[in-house]
C-alpha cells in the first residue's frame, strides 16, 4: 500500500462519496477525508513510470482499476494483470499461486 484515505467519521465534515469527487490527486487529501496511510500525514512515495498500480474504492458497486504512469499522468489499463493471491501461514501473509479461474 502506498496511500490510503477514508471519509472522516464526523457526519458534518464527512467527505463526498468517492464517485462524486470526480478526481482525486495522489497525495492530496480531499476535504472531509483523512489520510490513514502513511501515518501522520507523511507524503506517500512517488509513483514511478513503468510500474502498474491498483486503485480501489469501497461502495456499491466497488471500484477497482489498474493504471500506470505515462508522461507524468495516470493511464488506465484495459488488460489488468492477474492479481496476486495470499494465504495466512503462521500468522504471516504469504503470496501463493492463484487458483485457476477455469
Amino acid at each position: 500500500m502506498l496511500w490510503r484515505i477514508q471519509a472522516a467519521d464526523d457526519p458534518d465534515t464527512g467527505g463526498e462519496l468517492a464517485w462524486k469527487l470526480g478526481a482525486i490527486k495522489y497525495g492530496v487529501v480531499p476535504a472531509g477525508y483523512i489520510q490513514t496511510f502513511p501515518l501522520h500525514g507523511a507524503m506517500p512515495l512517488p509513483l514511478e513510470p513503468g510500474k502498474t498500480y491498483h486503485v480501489a474504492a469501497a461502495g456499491v458497486p466497488p471500484f477497482r482499476r489498474y493504471f500506470e504512469i505515462v508522461g507524468g499522468k495516470a493511464r488506465w489499463l484495459t488488460n489488468p494483470p492477474e492479481e496476486p493471491c495470499f494465504t495466512k501461514q503462521n500468522d504471516q501473509w504469504v503470496r501463493v499461486p492463484c487458483p485457476s479461474q477455469n
